[in-house]
């Protein structure tokens, strides 16, 4: 049996497979959120590798310092990231300071809605 902890998940080099994040189905929980799997230790110590987070595909809208899913043009699969802004970059950085150096900086804003697909709003933390 798998032990999990819920915490709430608020406040790049050139990328080529990303394989991240498993979907799990298209169920809704906890109202209208999906769910999907963390693969990988880019977002520990907020989101571990195997641990279940979801998020609202309505909720799109931008906010520095959150944590989204996104697709990167040119690259296959998904990522989750920490999304930060000043008056003109963007950076999607992993939380994971081992990854710091994969920090993808976008430098025209009006690509970030193109690159959300959902804020992640819940994290249940597989803790074993």
């Amino acid at each position: 049996m798998e032990n999990y902890q819920l915490i709430k998940a608020e406040p790049v080099k050139r990328i080529m497979n990303i394989n991240e994040i498993e979907l799990i189905g298209d169920n809704k929980y906890f109202n209208d959120l999906n769910c999907a799997k963390m693969k990988g230790r880019m977002m520990e110590p907020t989101i571990l590798d195997g641990s279940l987070f979801f998020y609202d595909k309505y909720d799109r809208q931008f906010v520095s310092g959150y944590i989204y899913l996104c697709r990167i043009p040119g690259a296959d699969g998904l990522i989750v990231r920490r999304i930060f802004s000043d008056f003109h970059n963007v950076i999607l950085k992993a939380d994971n300071k081992k990854f710091e150096f994969l920090s993808e900086n976008i430098f025209q804003k009006y690509l970030v809605r193109s690159i959300i697909l959902a804020k992640v709003v819940k994290v249940l933390n597989n803790i074993e």
